[in-house]
């Protein structure tokens, strides 16, 4: 058996809560406030009743209906709680037989237990009691509160639909208003951005004008990333290289220097030729991507690309002095060790980002003509990948040019795939032509250089050029004729480095 005195106390905390409450509800008030005026016949009396009880077994069963008469109550709030709010009100206003349901199962409950509450009252106290739940007079009762809280309702659900169209019209109003004000400011923002726009893009321009390299001379490149670009952007065009699958030009973009490479698309049908120009186009799209992810100080950056029908143009930082192959071969530069050195590092740090990037790619075709050098004969790696490009739009095997950079595996093998080792004897082939500033395998053709190859391996650095033993250690290990044997870029670069460093 519970305890009574903690069932009693919490009935009279519940009882006063609903009293308060019921003051607070905005419909449903009659019913509320009869459910109210029952529990007030009953409640204040229970406690004396219980006390006065002497007989164990009566006392057990009084405790039992306070228990019951707890559990009534604590519906009778929640019932009352759902009527402290509007939007209660709402949600009940549609459910009627429900509100009608609960309020009458609520009575119910409350009439069960009058017998046995009531017992030991005195007979007045008790008759009033009895009268209150008469079922004929509370049925009549609760049968006029039902209709005047149903009209209330009706009046309230009608106040709210009024209230709500004048503030839906006077929000309307007001979101006119701001739209109005929105536009304006709208338009006053437009005006002010073209007013900045004009007065940065002559800031950047005064700036481009005015800032200088480490060098100090002018800096003329482009600071836009990567972008699309058409051809009437670029002006001034100077034929710089013509070769059989694109034709390099020099020309402004933005008032600064560029180099342009056009690729060629071949002359067949009209079909192909569209066909043929999708898959360049996509291709030159993706390894433009792919470059811009190794962007660093030894590799030429990229600009953009033009994707314009009869015009697949690569534009990309302008290097001055050209190739390496081209400067090698100017007899009238000089190039003390120290500064070809430099350039062999510089080879190896743009071939390195190359490997090293993520994810790890291959540059595809390693030689002199890829490197670039600027006028401070500085040396960026360029072009990796468009080989692979003109090749899978249909320009399958390798150009002539590059067949002395070809590594012995792949020269056994023509099925051998290009991988980072094979990149690396092209590598030892270019730091061989900067320690000799000569061709390699001069004067052989095609068949003679791999026979070459594969009987004697590479050619040595020639006796008496002068070059620093070390960086002729480091060009043998690289052309070694076992792959397994040739050093990572990272290990080039740490050798040369090093070497550098004490010359």
């Amino acid at each position: 058996m519970s305890d009574p005195i903690s069932v009693l106390s919490t009935i009279f905390n519940i009882y006063k809560t609903i009293a308060k409450v019921v003051e607070e509800v905005k419909c449903n008030k009659k019913r509320c406030k009869r459910l109210q005026a029952r529990l007030d016949s009953i409640v204040p009396v229970v406690s004396d009743v219980y006390t006065q009880i002497a007989d164990e077994k009566v006392k057990k069963s009084y405790v039992n209906a306070l228990e019951q008469l707890l559990s009534c109550l604590r519906s009778a709030d929640t019932y009352i709680q759902t009527f402290r709010e509007k939007m209660g009100t709402i949600k009940k206003v549609w459910t009627r037989d429900q509100v009608k349901e609960d309020f009458d199962a609520l009575n119910q409950r409350l009439s069960d237990l009058v017998p046995v509450l009531t017992m030991g009252m005195q007979a007045e106290t008790r008759g009033n009691v009895d009268a209150m739940f008469n079922e004929e007079t509370r049925g009549k009762e609760d049968k006029e509160d039902e209709n005047d809280d149903w009209n209330e309702m009706l009046v309230l659900l009608k106040k709210m639909q009024t209230d709500g169209e004048a503030m839906k019209q006077e929000m309307d109003t007001s979101f006119e208003g701001v739209r109005d004000k929105l536009d304006e400011l709208d338009n006053k923002m437009e005006a002010k951005t073209e007013k900045t726009d004009e007065a940065l893009e002559e800031i950047r321009k005064g700036v481009q004008r005015l800032l200088v390299t480490d060098s100090g001379k002018p800096n003329t490149h482009p600071v836009d990333d990567l972008k699309l670009i058409t051809k009437d952007e670029l002006m001034n065009f100077k034929l710089i290289e013509k070769g059989s699958i694109d034709t390099v030009y020099k020309a402004q973009y933005q008032k600064c220097e560029v180099a342009v490479k056009k690729l060629k698309v071949p002359d067949n049908s009209a079909e192909s030729e569209r066909n043929m120009s999708l898959v360049v186009a996509r291709e030159l799209r993706k390894e433009a991507e792919i470059m811009k992810k190794v962007e660093t100080e030894n590799v030429v950056r990229l600009y953009g690309i033009c994707t314009d029908p009869g015009n697949y143009l690569i534009i990309m930082e302008y290097m001055m002095m050209g190739s390496l192959k081209t400067v090698l071969k100017n007899t009238g530069l000089q190039l003390p060790w120290k500064r070809r050195i430099r350039m062999a590092l510089e080879a190896a740090r743009g071939l390195y980002a190359i490997h090293n990037a993520k994810p790890p790619m291959l540059h595809m075709n390693i030689c002199s003509q890829t490197f670039l050098v600027d006028e401070d004969l500085h040396v960026k790696v360029s072009d990796f990948g468009f080989t692979k490009t003109l090749s899978s739009a249909g320009r399958s095997g390798r150009r002539r040019s590059t067949l002395q950079y070809v590594a012995p595996e792949q020269l056994a093998d023509i099925n051998h795939p290009t991988d980072y080792r094979c990149e690396i004897f092209a590598l030892g082939i270019v730091m061989w032509e900067i320690a000799t500033r000569a061709e390699p395998y001069a004067g052989m053709d095609d068949r003679t250089i791999m026979k070459y190859v594969m009987r004697n391996g590479t050619e040595p650095v020639p006796e008496g050029a002068g070059c620093p033993s070390q960086y002729g250690d480091i060009i043998g290990d690289c052309k070694q004729h076992d792959p397994l044997l040739r050093p990572l870029t990272g290990d080039i670069i740490d050798r040369l480095q090093m070497l550098y460093s004490f010359m």
